[in-house]
């Protein structure tokens, strides 16, 4: 996690919580710096283009969070990836 924190990139976004699940795992998380997007509801119903395509559309929206939310923190991103639904779950605030 610590080597993945020193390539060149904003964040991380994934619909696999399990990256959180061992204390051990978070701790390594927010060593990195890297901030994390949990995409969390019915994703995986959705086929691969509009996954895509709204992942792309609310991009600017998760780099704005990325840069103004603390360094190796995750937050938890609803379906439909407004701004009042990503919720913040751990990192200094």
């Amino acid at each position: 996690m610590i080597q993945l924190g020193r390539r060149n990139f904003a964040a991380l976004v994934t619909r696999d919580s399990r990256i959180l699940n061992v204390s051990l795992r978070r701790d390594a998380w927010q060593q990195s710096c890297r901030t994390l997007f949990l995409l969390t509801g019915k994703r995986g119903n959705l086929d691969l283009f509009d996954q895509s395509r709204r992942l792309i559309w609310w991009w600017p929206l998760l780099m704005a969070q990325a840069a103004d939310g603390p360094l190796g923190a995750a937050w938890q991103v609803a379906p439909d990836m407004s701004d009042k639904n990503i919720v913040h779950i751990f990192g200094d605030r």
